[in-house]
């Protein structure tokens, strides 16, 4: 008997997060807020107050594991300095500038766009 061939569900594609070959390696504002602007997430709405009272508990684990090498304390100062920043730009260049680079991130993990979207919305009016 013939078994009924099941197709596996495809990840829908997404919009790479990287910036354009053109601006090197790290993260692109302009590229980040269009492609965030388009996606649409549940309760996707701006982050009033801190960005670190923002994150469910499972961010705050994945990040730290996954972005900030296991160090809670770095993703805390990082939260706090984004925080004080008055631009989402402001807030990709510090990132590029510290986090990036330095911590290896690579930038199309599911992580780093789930990072960048909790940034965004802080910056988002």
């Amino acid at each position: 008997e013939l078994e009924e061939s099941i197709p596996t569900p495809q990840p829908e594609k997404r919009s790479p997060i990287a910036s354009t070959p053109a601006t090197g390696k790290g993260l692109d504002a302009a590229h980040l807020k269009a492609l965030f602007a388009t996606e649409t997430y549940k309760g996707m709405k701006g982050i009033l107050g801190e960005l670190a009272e923002s994150l469910a508990l499972n961010q705050r684990f994945m990040f730290t594991k996954e972005l900030f090498d296991d160090n809670a304390d770095l993703l805390r100062h990082a939260l706090k300095s984004i925080d004080e920043l008055n631009t989402f730009e402001d807030a990709v260049d510090l990132i590029n500038a510290r986090f990036v680079g330095e911590l290896g991130w690579d930038i199309e993990s599911e992580e780093v766009r789930e990072f960048m979207q909790q940034v965004y919305r802080k910056f988002v009016r």
